[in-house]
């Protein structure tokens, strides 16, 4: 069985150019590829740690065996990082199209991928009070509908306001938490006590797209 070449290139001067356009590519394009910010500002570090020995290690007259050592060290941590957002964040990502993944060096595989849907349905949401400005949120499938697949996470606003005033729309609500489990606790601002809340839940795909149909409910902070 012959051995399956990487696509990270393992020779020491195509590595470097490689790495090099992969990191610029990764930071000049992370907002309109989603990727992940921390990730980018890892891969940044583990870039300039690499470079910084690498231009120790390539005076070779001068360098010593522990520069090299460090050079090798810091060589594979950096190509893990990128192996990761690589494979990860960038092979099936559907903000890229194939010549952003080729111009990064990613393998494509556009016939595998099958792009996430925009949910059309709201999660179906109950709520627990348990005191001392915590709420438990639990997420079930609405009835009568099927949650599309490839939906990883739930995004909830909440808006508050007291009785006699207007319900806050969608769009006034501040307080948006975001969770990729089923359930969870919001803890609510002291400032928050007694008053009414109103909650609208939307599903957000594996592409961060917002579903297009909120689930809305109501309580009190307790």
């Amino acid at each position: 069985m012959s051995k399956k070449k990487s696509w990270v290139p393992l020779g020491i001067l195509v590595f470097f150019g490689f790495s090099n356009i992969f990191v610029a590519n990764a930071v000049a394009n992370q907002l309109d590829w989603k990727l992940v910010t921390g990730n980018v500002t890892t891969l940044v570090a583990l870039q300039k740690i690499y470079l910084d020995f690498y231009k120790i290690s390539s005076d070779i007259k001068n360098c010593s065996p522990l520069d090299a050592q460090n050079t090798r060290v810091a060589r594979k941590n950096f190509m893990k990082a990128l192996r990761t957002m690589g494979i990860q964040e960038m092979k099936f990502n559907d903000n890229m199209n194939d010549a952003e993944r080729t111009s990064c060096g990613v393998v494509n595989n556009s016939s595998s991928r099958t792009q996430a849907v925009i949910a059309n349905v709201g999660p179906g949401v109950n709520e627990k009070a348990l005191g001392d400005l915590n709420l438990k949120i639990t997420f079930i499938a609405p009835q009568a509908a099927t949650v599309p697949e490839s939906q990883e996470a739930i995004s909830t606003k909440f808006g508050f306001y007291a009785v006699g005033d207007p319900i806050p729309t969608e769009a006034d609500c501040l307080l948006n938490v975001v969770l990729n489990t089923k359930s969870g606790v919001v803890v609510f601002d002291a400032s928050k006590k007694g008053k009414l809340f109103v909650g609208y839940a939307r599903y957000i795909n594996t592409r961060k797209q917002l579903g297009t149909a909120a689930t809305t409910f109501y309580g009190v902070v307790a």
